[in-house]
């Protein structure tokens, strides 16, 4: 004979499985609410500090030192900076100075035993580790660059690596130019310009592949008399433009 569930059982297995329901519900809920948590969940800031005497520069010190590191940082010249400022936003260090507190932040795809980025109401400044040397032009291994106008405000064009474009039908190696630009440093450069700067010129930003969190800048400017040069805003030096780059970057 067969049998049949008595409404008292089919009651009790509802009552089962609503019971059921709501366990997974909850859990998911729980189980959502604890990985949000977690994702929000960021270490505490390390506790900065600058020796007494230290020197400035537009009102940043030069010198910082990690409180719970030990690693003193060293701020790095204007032309040498952090490709995309910041890397998340929470801070990894904090620093009071002269009543001001001071924020720094990992540098994307850099070590902070090497480099940190500091907020800045004007961008982000870089500072790098006492024991990592200052990248010169011709240390910094350049690959690749990006082409600006307007105190490097509006990027217009890029000189991109060789293996970036060896897939792409009719894209250009721009690696060519950007040695230019690194050999033209190698000699003894010149002293000065022939005469006052004209306004028109262009921001180079230099890309590397050991440095791959960092950019180096070089100006392209033109004196009043045609004369063309490139300018490294790390050193200060000044170097003639190759022919050849000249007639790239004017088109």
């Amino acid at each position: 004979m067969k049998k049949t569930s008595t409404p008292k059982k089919k009651s009790a297995i509802k009552d089962a499985l609503g019971i059921f329901l709501v366990v997974v519900i909850v859990s998911g809920v729980l189980f959502g609410l604890l990985a949000l948590t977690q994702c929000e969940r960021t270490e505490p800031a390390h506790g900065g500090n600058t020796e007494s005497g230290v020197t400035a520069e537009n009102g940043l010190p030069t010198a910082v030192t990690d409180g719970e590191t030990g690693i003193r940082y060293l701020l790095c010249p204007k032309g040498l900076g952090p490709e995309g400022g910041k890397d998340g936003d929470s801070p990894f260090m904090t620093c009071s100075y002269e009543g001001k507190e001071l924020e720094f932040y990992k540098v994307p795809l850099e070590k902070t035993e090497r480099y940190i980025s500091l907020a800045t109401a004007n961008g982000y400044r870089l500072y790098r580790a006492e024991s990592v040397r200052l990248p010169s032009i011709d240390s910094f291994g350049a690959v690749a660059a990006g082409i600006y106008m307007g105190d490097y405000r509006l990027k217009i064009d890029s000189f991109y690596y060789s293996d970036a474009v060896a897939d792409e039908s009719g894209a250009e190696d721009g690696t060519v130019y950007v040695n230019m630009i690194t050999d033209a440093f190698s000699t003894s450069g010149v002293d000065k310009a022939t005469g006052d700067w004209k306004d028109e010129g262009f921001g180079i930003r230099l890309y590397s592949a050991h440095n791959p969190g960092l950019y180096y800048e070089v100006d392209f400017k033109i004196d009043e008399n045609g004369a063309e040069y490139l300018y490294d805003r790390v050193t200060g030096k000044l170097a003639k433009s190759p022919k050849a780059l000249t007639a790239r970057l004017m088109g």
